[in-house]
């Protein structure tokens, strides 16, 4: 017997590929997205039917495709995606403390329980001064409770087509400010 050597070309299997032509969007709490997502045959013809899904989404937010499926054929088919963020909603806040209106109260009572004599007059103005800028330290940094709102938080939202056992992806960037 002679050995003998064989060349074979396989036929690939058809397939696709997933993308977005859309840059990362933007949004406020209770806006929309959208992106155009493309699907595209590789290797020949897709004539099997993709459903396409989104995951990673902001809390609250739901994700439609406009079609949900497609069947590209023998060129590439688009959908729009839509994410509907969720509005803003009211966080409960702390009671105000008292602490930053307390320094400034004991120095107007310190005025009127310290005698009026010119050698106390130094003392009484110190407390005032003490006790301003102890206000002024209080309403000015630790507290926290002057915040203006809450920082833009950034989401990569993974967009899966799926025909049968064939899976692509590609991800998507939301910002909801």
């Amino acid at each position: 017997m002679v050995p003998q050597s064989f060349a074979v070309n396989a036929a690939l299997a058809p397939s696709f590929t997933i993308a977005s032509s859309t840059g990362a969007q933007t949004v406020q709490p209770g806006g929309a997205a959208t992106y155009t997502i493309s699907v595209t045959p590789v290797n020949g013809s897709f004539s099997n039917t993709i459903t396409l899904t989104a995951s990673g989404l902001p809390p609250g937010a739901k994700a439609s495709f406009l079609p949900a499926t497609l069947t590209p054929g023998s060129s590439s088919a688009t959908s729009t995606l839509t994410i509907q963020t969720a509005a803003a909603t009211g966080t409960a806040r702390p009671p105000a403390s008292p602490w930053p209106l307390a320094a400034p109260a004991l120095a107007l009572i310190g005025l009127f329980i310290v005698p009026s004599k010119r050698r106390r007059r130094w003392i009484t103005l110190g407390m005032l001064l003490f006790a301003s800028l102890g206000a002024v330290a209080a309403l000015s940094g630790c507290g926290g409770g002057f915040a203006m709102g809450s920082s833009p938080k950034s989401y990569t939202v993974t967009v899966t087509g799926t025909s049968g056992a064939n899976n692509q992806t590609t991800t998507v960037q939301l910002t909801v400010e």
